[in-house]
């Protein structure tokens, strides 16, 4: 009974939503980006990041609490809008310095 709780705990977290320091940056081609976009890009990042470890947090409530991910059972999680733009930030810092 002990390492089912354990392997069941253990599957639940694995559910769980990413950190956002956890989420690797999507390969972004730096012709794909301009130097202009550098600020809206870096306040998306920022967004992302804070929704992104607000999901991850509820997440852990919730397999606390409910034996749930809930909040990425909603379609909170936004870990691929945050890869690409992670991505599309590291290209414009490439391209433009």
């Amino acid at each position: 009974m002990k390492y089912f709780v354990l392997i069941t705990a253990a599957l639940l977290m694995t559910a769980c939503a990413k950190r956002a320091d956890s989420v690797a940056p999507t390969i972004v081609p730096p012709n794909s980006v301009s130097c202009d976009q550098r600020a809206e890009i870096t306040t998306r990042v920022a967004m992302l990041t804070a929704r992104q470890n607000q999901t991850a947090n509820n997440d852990t409530i919730g397999v606390l609490i409910l034996g749930l991910p809930t909040s990425s059972m909603n379609g909170k999680d936004v870990e691929a809008d945050l890869s690409i733009a992670k991505g599309q930030l590291l290209a414009i810092e490439a391209k433009c310095g």
